[in-house]
């Protein structure tokens, strides 16, 4: 069960798509215009994936934080991902 919610997670917090038909939904492209939007995305998709730092003003220095701790836990789910993976191999 932690495997496939681990998995769910991984497949989908990268998916572009989704995020696509979210900012679509909820009228943000709307509000702050979709190239912004879309390059904002690559920024927060560089941040946990590479650790990037957010660049500009878009996001307050709280948010900022709040993404600090956003990505420990994406880091923990990554790990925990390849440890599980690597459990059910072996057993």
């Amino acid at each position: 069960a932690l495997f496939l919610l681990l998995f769910s997670l991984k497949l989908f917090v990268f998916n572009v798509a989704f995020y696509d038909e979210q900012y679509r939904e909820h009228g943000v492209y709307e509000t702050l215009g979709e190239d912004e939007v879309k390059e904002q995305t690559m920024h927060l998709f560089a941040f946990l994936r590479d650790h990037e730092p957010l660049p500009g003003n878009f996001f307050s220095e709280k948010e900022k934080a709040h993404m600090e701790d956003v990505w420990w836990l994406h880091e923990l789910a990554r790990y925990g991902f390849y440890l599980v993976l690597f459990l059910l191999v072996l057993c």
